[in-house]
């Protein structure tokens, strides 16, 4: 967030406007310019930084595989020409600039066909210019279908089967995505497994492209017989598991209000807590526990009411057989921690006639009751 960012303005130049060839190298003139700038020299010197400049290429090259296709560029065009078409009659009139209707109509098939034409180019500016060793067709596809998807540098192309074009010498991340059900198995073998480039088992890797090649990733169901026990040690929680292959997270809640993820757990506060342990696409959901310094017994001089704003009243009237209510807030927090002001039955079935004093104000302008305990015993 502290990092200077450049941005992108002033682009009439672009798509060939002013006359430029798609064959024009515009790699090497913004790295050497006939006049230099600091911004050319800046530009020019992070590109000797191999990360950034393997980033770079990587990145063109996604930027060429989705958005400059011709099948996208061309509708976003289309799109965009639809939003203006009925209005550019009167700018024409109002400004002779484009001269006419046809003239803007040949403006745009300049732009589509300028497009189509830069790609072979801009691909093979892109080896020239940073020495690679020519051009790698990639094809990605999954097994089941729609079981995962495939991350390649930056994007997550689809539907798949998708081909994507890449440079030899320029080593690229491949990461497979597991559907929500579905894990990840392993990829199949393919000529880069035969040349160690690519680990079977391994979900996430970069590999350094050597020839075409199918990359496919194969996933399975999620497992059935996964268990997860929260185990406590003072105020501090963490999670124990069977039958669960391994763990990418933990999500930690309290009363289904989401507090973060991690290994463990510092409560900080009373309250039920549980955990959902993430891996793949899977998860498995571990039973609620109170955790305070309070406890709470299962006993029948307990009652847990939920409770929700009435859509006709701000008022929720709450009774009991029991002298004693807490009602807690969707944190854990105790909101409101009195004794109920009527008199006890000693007999009768939940819930009494009988109510508090005040009644307790449940609306989103003030205390939303989560969920409340009616008890004999104050703890």
């Amino acid at each position: 967030s502290n990092t200077w960012r450049y941005i992108l303005y002033d682009n009439d130049a672009s798509f060939g406007f002013f006359g430029a060839s798609y064959w024009e190298n515009f790699i090497e003139f913004a790295r050497n310019p006939a006049y230099p700038s600091s911004h050319s020299q800046v530009f020019d010197r992070v590109l000797d930084n191999e990360t950034f400049r393997h980033r770079f290429v990587n990145r063109y090259a996604d930027l060429i595989n989705t958005t400059f296709q011709t099948s996208t560029f061309n509708g976003v065009i289309s799109d965009m020409m639809e939003e203006i078409e009925s209005s550019m009659p009167y700018h024409v009139d109002r400004w002779n600039s484009p001269g006419s209707i046809t003239d803007w109509l040949n403006a745009i098939n300049n732009l589509t066909s300028h497009n189509a034409n830069r790609i072979g180019s801009a691909r093979s500016h892109i080896n020239t210019s940073f020495g690679l060793q020519g051009q790698i067709d990639v094809t990605l596809d999954v097994f089941p279908p729609l079981a995962g998807a495939i991350q390649i540098s930056t994007i997550t192309p689809g539907p798949l089967p998708w081909d994507g074009i890449y440079f030899k010498g320029c080593p690229i991340d491949f990461k497979a995505i597991a559907s929500e059900g579905w894990m990840f198995q392993q990829w199949d073998a393919n000529d880069h497994t035969s040349l160690g480039e690519l680990s079977a088992s391994l979900s996430n890797q970069q590999v350094d492209l050597q020839q075409d090649d199918l990359f496919r990733a194969r996933f399975e169901p999620c497992p059935t017989d996964g268990v997860a026990v929260i185990s406590t040690t003072g105020s501090v929680l963490t999670v124990e598991t069977t039958g669960i292959p391994f763990v990418d997270s933990v999500a930690w809640y309290s009363n289904e209000v989401y507090l973060g993820q991690g290994d463990f757990f510092d409560v900080p506060f009373d309250g039920f807590y549980n955990a959902v342990v993430l891996f793949d696409g899977c998860s498995v959901v571990t039973e609620s526990i109170w955790q305070g310094t309070t406890s709470i017994d299962d006993t029948p001089n307990t009652s847990v009411i939920h409770c929700s704003p009435n859509p006709t009243s701000n008022w929720v009237q709450i009774t009991s057989s029991y002298p004693d209510l807490i009602v807690f807030n969707a944190l854990g927090q105790a909101v409101y921690n009195a004794p109920l002001e009527w008199p006890a039955p000693q007999t009768g079935a939940f819930p009494q006639q009988n109510g508090p004093a005040e009644p307790i104000r449940c609306t989103l302008g003030h205390i939303r009751i989560y969920w409340l305990l009616v008890t004999n015993n104050r703890f």
